[in-house]
């Protein structure tokens, strides 16, 4: 991620709509987290955010994770993560 993108994204994360989605989310695991649940871990930006999320609550959760190869994952990108 280059400078620019840093800058905007640390931007967007101190608006107030931000913050409120964040609020919302934390509602919304919290009610899950009183059920059975699992979080599939893609390793992408979204799961890794929600994975976050959800061990910011529940820290010994138990997270696993399939590679399911270079086909699915190039090795590269594995490698920057």
């Amino acid at each position: 991620m280059n400078d620019e993108w840093r800058d905007t994204f640390l931007a967007y994360a101190r608006l107030p709509e931000h913050g409120a989605k964040v609020e919302q989310s934390r509602v919304e695991i919290a009610k899950a987290l009183t059920a059975r649940c699992y979080v599939s871990y893609s390793g992408g930006k979204d799961s890794t955010a929600l994975l976050h999320l959800v061990l910011q609550q529940s820290p010994r959760i138990l997270v696993v994770h399939w590679d399911y190869g270079p086909g699915f994952m190039p090795r590269e990108i594995e490698h920057e993560i």
